[in-house]
């Protein structure tokens, strides 16, 4: 089962990108196309985004490179299962 407390593969998470307003936040679904995005976008716990919120708790700043080398911070606005 998904934690509210840090991000797992079933969890959503809103993250908002460094520079974007807090209007901006982005929630995803981080799982597998296969899993039902419950109207939120789904991201795969394997691409460099997924991957590294994985662990991560609420309040959280991930530094995350791209794989086009660029890099780019998210912070972890919400986490529910």
């Amino acid at each position: 089962m998904p934690s509210a407390n840090e991000v797992t593969v079933l969890s959503h998470v809103t993250v908002l990108f460094d520079g974007d307003d807090p209007s901006d936040a982005e929630t995803y679904l981080i799982g597998h196309i296969e899993e039902d995005g419950a109207g939120h976008e789904i991201m795969s716990p394997a691409s460099p985004i997924g991957s590294a919120l994985l662990g991560h708790k609420k309040g959280d700043k991930v530094s995350i490179t791209l794989e086009n080398s660029a890099k780019v911070a998210v912070t972890v606005i919400d986490i529910s299962g």
